[in-house]
Formats: structure tokens, C-alpha cells, sequence
């Protein structure tokens, strides 16, 4: 079964929910995470994939 781009969620991992932080990257890496194109939207140590999607 092959999925179309509607039925792909890019985004889960990276909503904070009961007070748990997300960490995951929405976007490709490479190998350890040495380069990560992508959406940042904040800064800090508490998000630390760069991006969060309650901050869209």
C-alpha cells in the first residue's frame, strides 16, 4: 500500500504535550545529525530539534 501526500504527517513528534518536550526533527539529517535542513522557529536548550510545531 503506497500513501499519497495527504495521508503524511511531517509533524509528529514535534508538538509539546503534558508538559513533555518533542524532540523530533521534522526534516531530513545526516548521519548524527551533522546537518539538518529545516524549519527553526525558536532557540534554547528545551528544543533542541530547532523547531516546534505549537510555535508555527
Amino acid at each position: 500500500m503506497r500513501l499519497s501526500s495527504n495521508q503524511v504527517r511531517p509533524d509528529i513528534g514535534t508538538r509539546c504535550e503534558y508538559n513533555v518536550f518533542a524532540r523530533t526533527y521534522p526534516g531530513p539529517c545526516w548521519p548524527f545529525g551533522m546537518a539538518q535542513p529545516g524549519p527553526d522557529n525558536i532557540t534554547g536548550w528545551d528544543y533542541t530539534n530547532g523547531y516546534s510545531f505549537d510555535l508555527r
